[in-house]
């Protein structure tokens, strides 16, 4: 009687315990296939990234200044007359075949422009102001690649009443070789010479400057 009772027992031990063995390989199994689902979103969501594409966008260049001298020193006399006020006539350097002619006379200076083609243009400042005046030590070219397309130079007039003060202006004329002429006169005053450098770089398309 003994031995059934203890037959029985491990019987049911047995039977009890196999059913848990399967809750728990369904266990693990479920665990596993819930790994793989999370590994398969996020391989999914990397994939579904957009990539950023950088692109490069050129602009074109913009126009830059080219400085040459305007001191009698540096340029080369061709006409000199000490008498009567005294005058004076000299070629200075110039950029892309370019020179300029500085011309005093009776204590005025002006410019005249030279093109490669040997054309004079004569630029008049004293169209800006008859008074007394002297120039800048420097013209500034506005270039576009190796070409200029403006000029811009310093006009100092001395004031009629007290020739120790003068009035400095800066004169943007457009240059090619066909044509040169004043197209803006740039008075006096905070940011002047980015203003002229701005009216210089669209002088090609404007009309010469009327002072009547």
């Amino acid at each position: 009687m003994l031995t059934k009772i203890l037959f029985i027992g491990l019987l049911c031990s047995f039977l009890t315990a196999c059913p848990q063995k399967s809750t728990e390989n369904k266990t693990s199994n479920t665990n596993t296939n819930s790994a793989t689902t999370n590994n398969s979103a996020k391989t999914t969501n990397s994939n579904t990234t957009p990539k950023t594409e950088v692109k490069e966008i050129s602009t074109s260049s913009e126009n830059k200044s080219t400085f040459t001298s305007l001191e009698t020193a540096k340029c080369k006399t061709t006409e000199s007359n000490e008498e009567e006020g005294g005058s004076y006539i000299g070629e200075c350097p110039g950029v892309g075949g370019y020179k300029l002619e500085l011309t005093e006379g009776d204590l005025r200076q002006t410019i005249n422009v030279i093109a490669p083609n040997k054309k004079k243009f004569e630029l008049n400042f004293s169209q800006v102001s008859g008074g007394f005046s002297t120039l800048g030590e420097k013209a500034e070219w506005r270039m576009k690649g190796d070409s200029p397309v403006a000029l811009i130079v310093r006009f100092n007039v001395a004031d009629a009443e007290d020739s120790t003060k003068n009035t400095s202006h800066l004169i943007v004329s457009k240059v090619s070789a066909t044509a040169a002429c004043i197209t803006d006169v740039v008075k006096p005053g905070a940011g002047q010479n980015e203003e002229a450098q701005k009216l210089a770089d669209a002088a090609s398309t404007k009309p010469c400057k009327s002072f009547n």
